[in-house]
């Protein structure tokens, strides 16, 4: 009789595809261990550093698809840091900046692409890697959707989110601006129920640090009034109701 060395051995479920390669570099091990963890709970491949030195040894390697570091590290301060990042030829990976010192607009012109504010919550640094890979490896647009119930906005997310870009939700000015301020938006729709009497809130938010991004505004109706303050805040009226998604994804 066969014995159950003959029997086929079971097999392994094959893993989910790796979503994507992330070097995270601080000066504080405890710290990078704790980030490393994290992002390897979301299916990252992670491997970690604690030096200028070692990380540019390791990115020049050229398989890293998104950087996490702090600016001050033991052998190298932020200029350095970001001026021997941008002297790489072919740099293939994102940068996110884990702490800074510096005007954000300044920072992405010297390569930087999102912030992240020490110290960041488990949240905010699954997600600022994630836009991170997505804008490493696609075309796909990063959008600011605004609405005081997130809900009414979450059809135009997902349909969003299927054609391959990344939205980014947020209910309150106070978010839109830390948001606008710590990632490259691309593009941001506010539903007019967040912006107040006559749209007062749009003047609280300061896309300086982004520049050029075309702002829309969702209304039930276009009307005269709508209109005139489009015209007024310098941003762009849409009609939309409940099922307008495709319409508006076409638009943006």
């Amino acid at each position: 009789p066969a014995s159950h060395l003959d029997e086929p051995a079971p097999q392994e479920p094959n893993p989910p595809p790796s979503a994507g390669r992330v070097l995270v570099c601080d000066a504080d091990p405890e710290l990078t261990a704790t980030m490393a963890m994290i992002l390897q709970g979301q299916n990252f491949d992670v491997s970690t550093v604690h030096s200028g030195c070692r990380l540019l040894a390791r990115v020049a390697q050229g398989d890293v698809d998104v950087l996490v570091t702090d600016v001050l590290l033991p052998d190298m301060n932020g200029p350095e840091l970001l001026k021997a990042l941008g002297d790489m030829e072919d740099r293939g990976f994102r940068v996110i900046l884990h702490s800074y010192a510096g005007e954000v607009t300044d920072l992405r012109h010297k390569g930087a692409d999102v912030f992240l504010q020490r110290p960041a919550s488990k949240e905010e640094l699954i997600q600022a890697v994630r836009v991170a890979v997505r804008r490493r490896s696609t075309m796909g647009k990063t959008a600011l959707l605004v609405a005081d119930d997130p809900a009414s906005l979450e059809g135009l997310s997902k349909l969003l989110a299927d054609k391959g870009h990344f939205p980014l939700l947020a209910r309150t000015i106070d978010e839109v601006r830390r948001l606008v301020h710590h990632y490259p938006i691309d593009v941001a729709v506010f539903a007019d129920d967040v912006l107040g009497k006559d749209w007062a809130a749009l003047e609280q938010v300061d896309m300086s640090s982004n520049q050029d991004v075309p702002v829309f505004v969702l209304c039930d109706r276009l009307r005269k009034k709508e209109r005139r303050l489009a015209q007024d805040h310098g941003v762009f009226p849409l009609a939309y109701q409940s099922g307008d998604e495709e319409a508006v994804a076409r638009t943006l």
